[in-house]
């Protein structure tokens, strides 16, 4: 009966701590992350950006290029590649 009780007891305690643990973590958990983002931060400042470019549809098949991959026709239709300009020679 006494070897019950304190296994009881003891399985208590270990719940009781894994979850103030729990706790803890939880609560420091957006103080790290803030940190991490504020590091990236100010080491991405030194490094230069990414540049965002624009993703256009081919006018003959529908692929999506960036633009500056893409063929553009002086009438401002925008192809995939130059075979696809040739089959419309209107554009």
């Amino acid at each position: 009966m006494k070897i019950g009780l304190w296994l009881a007891l003891g399985i208590v305690v270990w719940l009781w701590v894994g979850h103030a643990r729990r706790q803890r973590l939880r609560q420091r958990g957006p103080d790290r992350s803030q940190r991490r983002s504020a590091a990236s931060t100010s080491a991405s400042a030194s490094q230069p950006q990414a540049r965002i470019e624009a993703i256009v549809a081919c006018a003959d098949c529908g692929v999506h290029v960036p633009l500056s991959d893409a063929i553009v026709t002086p009438a401002g239709a925008r192809f995939c590649s130059e075979a696809h300009r040739r089959l419309h020679p209107a554009a």
